[in-house]
């Protein structure tokens, strides 16, 4: 049992797991044992055993099941009209806004989106001073590219964008760019070999 809900060990017993440090709480209503990091994967894992079937979570709540930014507070969720029933909680009782979509990726796909869907979707549903930093941190981790977040914002409000956009632009100005351990140990071996 990796994910413990109140629904696997029973309200009392989640509760008392809870208070004795046995599970550490990874989303309202999902704990996971102490001595397990909340990986991503498993983020995601916990993430779709709370959001409603036929929908995929989004936006911070889908950056956060990435890696990337604090445990979600409220779980936005995307789907096709009429495939998800307009439900105000998850399955844990954590708050949930559904967001009707016109165009679903494919069938069968992943109960989180992407992180470029996420980022694209927080940037436009979820305040900005939340969601610019989580989006700097999904840049910052390589899960998406600023180009591909311009193409795929193109239709829609790009002043979160433009925030980003900001924000590296100050970075790449104010702070030196950052060598890595490997760099730094290369350079005088390979002065030697010029």
């Amino acid at each position: 049992m990796l994910l413990v809900t109140p629904a696997s060990v029973g309200e009392t017993g989640y509760a008392r797991m809870a208070r004795e440090g046995v599970i550490a709480p990874l989303l309202r209503g999902v704990g996971l044992p102490r001595d397990i990091a909340p990986a991503p994967a498993l983020r995601r894992l916990a993430l779709a055993s709370i959001i409603p079937a036929g929908s995929q979570a989004t936006a911070l709540a889908a950056l956060w099941g990435h890696g990337c930014g604090p445990p979600p507070t409220v779980i936005d969720v995307r789907c096709t009209a009429g495939t998800v029933a307009p439900a105000q909680t998850s399955r844990s009782g954590a708050g949930v806004v559904t967001h009707v979509i016109t165009a679903w990726p494919s069938h069968g796909s992943p109960p989180v989106a992407a992180p470029l869907a996420a980022a694209v979707d927080a940037l436009v549903w979820s305040p900005l001073d939340l969601a610019v930093p989580t989006v700097l941190c999904a840049v910052d981790a390589g899960l998406l590219e600023v180009r591909d977040l311009r193409a795929a914002s193109r239709d829609r409000d790009d002043t979160g964008l433009a925030q980003v956009e900001r924000a590296l632009e100050w970075r790449a100005q104010v702070a030196p760019p950052v060598r890595g351990v490997g760099q730094a140990r290369l350079e005088p071996v390979m002065r030697r070999a010029s």
